[in-house]
């Protein structure tokens, strides 16, 4: 059965997509470049998509996109340790130098 997402749902996506600019520009200005910034954009795309696969799981395929959405929420929590590991490996190099 088709039903429609709730209004948070897509509010959460709307206001998410508003914040996107200003989240890549703040990681331009702290530590998130060389190999730590791949990382980091892994874990952002993944929150994004599992906002996404929220809304369209109201929609079509229930069970998949539910998966889909628990995955993604896996793939951010697992980039963003190793975008902190990375960013941390960074920081401690730097102050050997």
């Amino acid at each position: 059965m088709v039903t429609a997402p709730p209004i948070s749902e897509i509010a959460r996506l709307v206001i998410a997509l508003a914040v996107l600019p200003f989240i890549f520009r703040v990681a331009r200005q702290i530590r998130m470049s060389g190999t730590s910034g791949p990382w980091f954009a892994i874990t952002i795309g993944a929150v994004y998509a599992s906002y996404l696969f929220t809304i369209i799981e109201s929609f079509v395929a229930e069970p998949l996109f539910n998966a889909l959405q628990h995955s993604s929420y896996g793939v951010a929590g697992v980039a963003g340790l190793l975008t902190a590991i990375e960013t941390r490996r960074q920081v401690l190099e730097e102050r050997l130098r």
